[in-house]
C-alpha cells in the first residue's frame, strides 16, 4: 500500500518542488520572512478552491440556458484565459527581481492570482 501511495505523491511532490523553486523566488523573494512566505502561498493555493466554488454554484444556471455544449465550449476558452494569465505572470517585468531583491515581484503576484481566479471559475464549472 505504501508504494501505491508513493507513486500517487510523486507527480505532486515534484510539481511542488518546481513551484517552488521556479515561482516563489521571483513572488516572494528570501527577504520575506518564512509566515509571509507562507501566507502567500497559502492564499494562492486557496483562492483557486474559493472560485472553483463560485464556478460551480454558476455553472448549472448558465449551462441551462445557453445549452450545454455552448457553456463547456465557453468554458474552455475560460480555461484558456487562465492559462494564458499564469503565463503571462512569468514575464511580467520587476525591478530587481530574484534572491537578492528586497521586494515581492507584486505584478507577477496579480497576475497569478488572477489566473488561479479564472482556472477555478472554469474548473468549478466543469
Amino acid at each position: 500500500p505504501n508504494a501505491h501511495f508513493l507513486l500517487a505523491e510523486a507527480p505532486g511532490r515534484f510539481l511542488r518542488g518546481r513551484v517552488a523553486a521556479s515561482l516563489l523566488p521571483r513572488l516572494a523573494p528570501a527577504s520575506l520572512p518564512t509566515s509571509q512566505s507562507n501566507l502567500l502561498w497559502g492564499f494562492i493555493v486557496s483562492v483557486f478552491c474559493l472560485s472553483a466554488l463560485v464556478g460551480s454554484s454558476l455553472a448549472g444556471s448558465l449551462a441551462d440556458r445557453w445549452g450545454r455544449r455552448n457553456f463547456f465550449a465557453a468554458n474552455a476558452l475560460v480555461y484558456l484565459v487562465g492559462a494564458l494569465l499564469g503565463a503571462a505572470s512569468a514575464l511580467m517585468p520587476c525591478a530587481a527581481v530574484g534572491h537578492c531583491s528586497l521586494q515581492p515581484c507584486v505584478p507577477a503576484i496579480l497576475a497569478v492570482v488572477l489566473s488561479r481566479v479564472v482556472s477555478g471559475l472554469a474548473c468549478g464549472g466543469s
